[in-house]
């Protein structure tokens, strides 16, 4: 803490994502979830992405350490595994399969190795298999039967993930689920301007409050399902294949969902921990605001100064060529 009037820190903590490549692509797609997340951590946390592309349980295990952030503090730690360890042996890469029960053994390993230096951990569980996208993405010269990838063993994986994830106390995001729990009121294409026309007659029609909650982000856009719509045979509700562009990774309408699950689950699992206030449940905003620097405290508040730099050596003048001209073979 400074001597400011409001609470801050002076390094910032970590929060970090890892996973495979659907965690990669959170950062590296436009409107990626965790780009989308990381706008709740402005000045209060650095959010790093340690999503590595085709890896699986077992290879993460052996290069944890190096892929676990540098800073002293990590605040939050979201792990998500499953994707590729699930892939069949003999249908796709066979080093990438994993085998359940090893899986399972393996994802306690790395829920273990990160609650030893973090004390909030989120489980997600591998995606449902869309198995029409994904046939139709992988496996386009093979039509018929079988895929490396199905809705079945996804859920079983999903199964073992959240198994871990209980034994070990941590919170578990249940995508597997949730996502073929999802209903949409318009087709895609019409998503953006439906969203756009649902949201200005809303904030019309409603009062204050109901206006506020028609100008998320995910207004008019879907519902989750509860109670006895939970019994759709999700063969029979396709709509959710939508959210993953090719039957397995995110598209970008499955990464605005992620990212509203997870801060909705970050909120109820961590309260307090997202607002910005100065309770010691939350993040602090990172050195003094500008707010509470006066003209007597500016030589205070920023705390102990730094050793001043040392001004660099004057560098020699070049020796001119015999012959050059100014400006001769100049590149820029």
């Amino acid at each position: 803490m400074g001597g400011g009037s409001s609470a801050h820190i002076d390094a910032r903590p970590a929060v970090v994502f890892i996973g495979d490549s659907i965690t990669e692509e959170g950062s590296s797609v436009a409107n990626g979830f965790v780009l989308q997340l990381s706008t709740h951590f402005s000045r209060r946390a650095d959010v790093l992405n340690r999503g590595l592309s085709g890896y699986n349980t077992r290879w993460v295990l052996k290069v944890f350490d190096r892929s676990w952030p540098p800073h002293e503090t990590t605040a939050l730690a979201v792990l998500w595994f499953g994707n590729n360890d699930m892939a069949d042996a003999e249908l796709g890469t066979p080093m990438r399969h994993v085998p359940l029960e090893e899986f399972k053994a393996n994802l306690a390993s790395i829920i273990a190795r990160t609650q030893s230096k973090c004390s909030r951990v989120v489980v997600i569980s591998p995606v449902p298999i869309h198995e029409a996208n994904y046939r139709k993405e992988w496996f386009e010269s093979n039509p018929e039967p079988p895929i490396d990838r199905t809705l079945a063993t996804s859920g079983a994986y999903a199964a073992a993930a959240q198994a871990a994830a209980s034994e070990a106390g941590c919170v578990y995001l249940d995508l597997w689920s949730k996502f073929q729990a999802m209903t949409f009121d318009q087709p895609a294409q019409e998503e953006a301007k439906g969203d756009e026309q649902a949201k200005d007659e809303s904030e019309a029609a409603k009062g204050d409050e109901q206006a506020a909650e028609a100008s998320s982000p995910l207004a008019g856009f879907f519902h989750t399902l509860s109670g006895a719509d939970l019994e759709v045979d999700p063969q029979e509700n396709q709509a959710w294949g939508r959210l993953l562009r090719d039957g397995l990774h995110l598209s970008e309408e499955g990464n605005r969902v992620v990212a509203h699950e997870l801060v909705a689950l970050i909120n109820y699992s961590f309260p307090k921990f997202l607002e910005w206030s100065d309770s010691t449940d939350s993040l602090q905003r990172h050195l003094p605001s500008c707010g509470d620097v006066t003209a007597e405290n500016q030589d205070t508040i920023f705390g102990a100064e730094a050793p001043a730099a040392e001004e660099p050596a004057a560098e020699a003048p070049l020796a001119e060529a015999p012959g050059a001209e100014a400006g001769a073979g100049t590149v820029f």
